[in-house]
């Protein structure tokens, strides 16, 4: 191999590798969605994303299950509309914002008729000035 190749090659791999680990600008899967149930008894539940995707489950009290890649990434803050269905009754219609910075979005079932939806965000362990 010429070092010509053999620089342009390397450069494509590096630059590659660099936005591999950047979500919002891979457009890898996407984030993750972790439903939670708060509530001191079992339920059934619907998350639906963007009226495209879903996933459902049941989970017992205090349990909690994640859904890798549910919810898209996009290289810009985007809306993201999702719809929660407990024990067959819609629970709540939100639309959160997604910005790079957003690891996974939670939905916790705090009771039958009451869910807590939100992004949870990764926050730069470096003190700001």
């Amino acid at each position: 191999m010429h070092r010509r190749q053999f620089v342009s090659v390397g450069a494509g791999l590096g630059l590659s590798a660099l936005v591999a680990g950047c979500p919002g600008l891979s457009g890898g899967d996407g984030a993750a969605l972790v439903v939670r149930n708060g509530d001191d008894r079992a339920h059934t539940y619907e998350v639906e994303v963007d009226g495209s995707q879903s996933t459902a489950g049941d989970l017992s009290a205090d349990e909690s299950s994640t859904i890798e890649g549910l919810v898209p990434y996009e290289d810009y803050t985007h809306a993201v509309d999702l719809r929660v269905i407990v024990d067959d009754e819609t629970a709540r219609v939100a639309t959160i914002r997604m910005q790079s910075d957003v690891q996974q979005v939670y939905v916790e079932i705090v009771g039958p008729e009451s869910v807590e939806i939100g992004p949870d965000r990764l926050h730069s362990p470096t003190p700001s000035n």
